[in-house]
């Protein structure tokens, strides 16, 4: 990991602090450490103090992680160039498929 920080220009994170951070050992990282382990996972620094951002973020790793099955991404790509009632046409269907697999309906 460190070196792949160090490949980002991240100020460097040894896996020993990682580990000292793990088991107690340490428990205050420092402002720098946050923002370069922040910065090297994806995520804003505030992840870190703010619930709501921590929220929001995992949200947005919950749809990456459905981004990587095929037939949803082919899905998607598919309607990108779709009309508006296209679209709402095909959430419909969805939210029809979801109801006969007695789902509730999505958002």
């Amino acid at each position: 990991m460190a070196e792949l920080m160090a490949e980002r220009g991240l100020e460097t994170v040894t896996s020993t602090y990682l580990w000292m951070l793990r088991t107690g050992r340490r428990d205050n990282p420092t402002k720098r450490h946050l923002e370069a382990l922040a910065s090297f996972f994806g995520v804003p620094a505030a992840y870190w103090f703010d619930d709501e951002v921590a929220e929001k973020t995992a949200e947005e790793l919950k749809l990456l992680e459905l981004l990587r099955d095929s037939k949803i991404k082919n899905v998607l790509l598919r309607l990108s160039d779709v009309s508006a009632d296209g679209k709402e046409a095909v959430l419909g269907l969805v939210d029809g498929v979801r109801k006969m697999e007695g789902l509730p309906p999505s958002n």
